[in-house]
């Protein structure tokens, strides 16, 4: 019988076993959580600021990691061409991330009651920062 599978797309990455997942999960928000709390403090050090991006970070950085490792893990098959595997996954990235930088800034204008303007520039900032620092990490880790 014919694998019915073969002709579907196969994600490239290898997040290894369970145990090796968690880790990876963890790290991301670790770093996430002292990279972004850092920059905040070193911009405006405030109690209220650091408290807001932990709190945004506890809520966002997993969600955006288990939709994403359910889009790599689970994808819809038969929807990209495995020559655009790689362009899909960087796209998924860009609009989460994108989605991320949306919400926390909402909340940095709700809760720190700053400007618009500075609420999207601080969680750019931040976001931007936190991904950059761990892309070679996260990188060394998955792939």
């Amino acid at each position: 019988m014919k694998n019915l599978l073969a002709n579907t797309i196969a994600p490239p990455l290898s997040f290894g076993s369970f145990p090796h997942l968690v880790a990876l999960l963890l790290f991301a928000l670790i770093f996430t959580i002292v990279v972004e709390c850092g920059i905040a403090m070193f911009f405006k050090p405030s109690k209220k600021l650091v408290l807001t991006m932990l709190f945004c970070n506890l809520v966002t950085n997993p969600l955006l990691n288990f939709i994403f490792l359910f889009i790599t893990l689970f994808p819809i098959y038969g929807l990209v061409d495995p020559a655009n595997w790689t362009v899909a996954l960087i796209l998924t990235i860009v609009i989460l991330e994108i989605l991320v930088v949306c919400v926390e800034a909402v909340v940095l204008r709700k809760a720190v009651k700053y400007p618009w303007k500075k609420s999207f520039q601080m969680s750019l900032l931040l976001n931007a920062s936190s991904f950059l620092l761990a892309y070679p990490f996260i990188t060394f880790m998955v792939w």
